[in-house]
Formats: structure tokens, sequence, C-alpha cells
């Protein structure tokens, strides 16, 4: 979905909106190169609204043990739930000027929850 992003530190970057595909989704963030060796990290949210509201959504709810928050490169995933009709992510970079992160955002695996 996101191929080849630089995003500098400081900056906050939300995606489009996008049609859910099931109740819950895997996202997996592929950081590619960054020059921040100390506590500046990369972190990936999701976010999720009703077909017709208004405004940036809320955050979904991780059901994964962590959450998408770093500087090591490679592939990390996150699993979230309890999804509503449309997500987003959002991308914030941490850090100060001058430290960058080129990632992507591999497309997400959606599922629909079971329930006994």
């Amino acid at each position: 979905m996101f191929q080849a992003q630089l995003l500098l530190g400081t900056h906050t970057v939300l995606g489009p909106w996008m049609a859910r595909g099931g109740d819950s989704m895997i996202i997996t963030l592929d950081l590619v190169a960054t020059n921040g060796t100390g506590t500046e990290k990369l972190k990936m949210e999701v976010f999720t609204k009703v077909k017709d509201a208004s405004g940036d959504g809320t955050a979904a709810t991780l059901s994964s043990p962590t959450g998408i928050d770093t500087n090591t490169v490679g592939r990390t995933q996150a699993t979230y739930n309890g999804l509503n009709d449309l997500v987003r992510y959002k991308f914030t970079a941490a850090g100060t000027v001058g430290i960058s992160y080129l990632f992507r955002a591999l497309n997400p695996v959606f599922f629909d929850s079971v329930k006994p």
C-alpha cells in the first residue's frame, strides 16, 4: 500500500481511508533504512470510523502484545480488532530534524474474529 516512503523526524502522516475487509487486521511495516540510532522510532497506528462519521476516527484496538514502534530495520507486525467500516494508517516519525525513515507498509491482512 505504501511503497518506498521517506518520512523525516518530527513529522506525522495520515494515510487515506480504506474499506475494511473484516473486523480484524494484521498490519506489517517494513523499515528499509533509518539513520536514527538512539531512542528515535517510527510508529505505525491504525485508526477506524464508521462510514458516515466525520473527522479523524479513533485509534483501533490493538490485540497483539505490542504495536509498531521501531527503529530496527526489518518487518514488524501488529494485530488490531473491532474495526469499523473504514480504516487508515498513521505514521509518526519521532526524533529530531535530520532523522529519516525509509519504509513501506505491506497490504493488510483482514479477517473476521471467531466468536463462540
